[in-house]
């Protein structure tokens, strides 16, 4: 469950950051671009910060989506680990010892 769980929230996340990078940022900086020169009187704000939109559509994508992938992530690696500990896998640190890896004889 916790692997469908995390496999949604990468879903989640990758669909959030195309349309927060690429519909409201890019797109609507482009299309206010074309509005502020289109415009009777060329509105210099509204062309500056269509530019810095276009600019930053990247950067704003990405903060969208890396905290819903980082939980997926964290899910998923929280499945593998729970699984892996139900079939007697030791964990890596178990095969540690005080003074660095045991010899097996």
């Amino acid at each position: 469950m916790r692997t469908l769980i995390g496999s949604l929230f990468l879903l989640l996340a990758l669909a959030l950051a195309v349309f927060v990078g690429g519909y409201v940022m890019l797109y609507g900086g482009i299309k206010e671009i074309v509005d502020g020169v289109n415009s009777t009187p060329n509105d210099s704000t509204e062309i500056a910060v269509g530019i810095i939109r276009v600019v930053f559509f990247e950067t704003a994508g990405f903060f969208a989506g890396i905290i819903p992938a980082v939980s997926g992530l964290f899910l998923i690696g929280w499945a593998a680990n729970d699984g892996a500990r139900r079939a007697g896998v030791p964990k890596y640190t178990d095969r540690l010892g005080p003074r660095g890896p045991r010899i097996q004889r």
